[in-house]
């Protein structure tokens, strides 16, 4: 029959009006079923395609507005999760065949805001994710729901990365730089980006991320510790010229006494350990040396 649609619209209305809101959900969800364009119901239809949309705009807004009212309400009353459970089951009905438009967008950020809430953190990523990707309006909601999506992926995998997770957040923080290359978070994206391949040994992944870090940022905490961790590759790598190299650059630029008396350390031992290097491999080292004591170092230092 034509009016089964506003015949299931009015049953999950009154299942809401009696406080059923296990009940209106369970109808909710048979609304979304004869709806279906290719349903039992569609078919009866003969081609009234019109019928079949008009379904479907009926069930748009019923869902839609029961999810903002369960929201709200759970909002006010948090101790109650059945509103949560049934906010998050009506914004799941809407946004499964919902067009895209700015209002489907303010709806997935709403969801995927309820999502993080309930510390559903990997489900809350991936509508974050669909969020700053789909050409929505407003910029402050794009920026955010790109970093949500970065920060939502961490949370879910917590310290066990796993390579499909990284590949995946290495997609979410290049789509959060990429569209926001001033971007209030950027620093603290890149350098998780660069932390990931430092702590799985990929030297050659997270060096250029920790030497950009480092120079953009030379001021802030962060950043310092991304020239550190630089300073620790080139060490690793046992590239003792890159390191006094690099270490005497910020020797020109740190403010503070104690970190120059660091990079200074480190410069030196940078040297004695490439003339060590040197001896090891048979090369010549008193060019290396004349730089040395030309530039007016610690000749004590030295001779030890």
């Amino acid at each position: 029959a034509p009016v089964i649609p506003e015949a299931h619209n009015e049953w999950v209305q009154t299942s809401e009006d009696l406080k059923k809101r296990s009940e209106a959900v369970t109808r909710l969800e048979a609304f979304y079923v004869v709806c279906e364009p290719r349903g039992k119901w569609a078919n009866a239809q003969k081609g009234n395609t019109k019928a079949v949309a008009e379904c479907q705009e009926q069930l748009d807004e019923t869902s839609l507005r029961l999810a903002s009212k369960w929201l709200k309400t759970w909002k006010k009353n948090p101790d109650f999760p059945e509103f949560a459970d049934g906010a998050e089951k009506a914004f799941e009905i809407y946004l499964r065949r919902a067009l895209q438009s700015e209002q489907t967008s303010e709806s997935r950020f709403a969801y995927a805001e309820l999502l993080f809430q309930r510390k559903k953190y990997r489900l809350a990523s991936e509508q974050y994710a669909v969020v700053s990707t789909t050409g929505v309006k407003s910029k402050t909601v794009a920026h955010d729901a790109a970093y949500a999506a970065v920060l939502s992926l961490e949370k879910a995998v917590g310290d066990k990365w796993n390579e499909k997770d990284e590949k995946t957040f290495h997609d979410l923080a290049t789509t959060y730089v990429t569209q926001n290359p001033k971007g209030q978070y950027r620093l603290d994206v890149e350098f998780r980006l660069g932390l990931i391949a430092y702590e799985k040994n990929r030297y050659d992944e997270a060096a250029p991320i920790f030497l950009r870090l480092g120079q953009d940022f030379a001021t802030l905490e962060k950043g310092v510790k991304a020239q550190d961790l630089y300073l620790d590759i080139l060490n690793i790598k046992k590239d003792y010229k890159g390191l006094r190299e690099y270490s005497r650059g910020l020797m020109k630029v740190a403010k503070d006494d104690i970190r120059k008396m660091k990079l200074q350390k480190i410069y030196e031992e940078a040297y004695f350990l490439q003339i060590q290097k040197m001896e090891e491999e048979k090369k010549h080292i008193d060019e290396l040396i004349a730089t040395y004591l030309t530039e007016g170092l610690d000749k004590n230092a030295l001779a030890e």
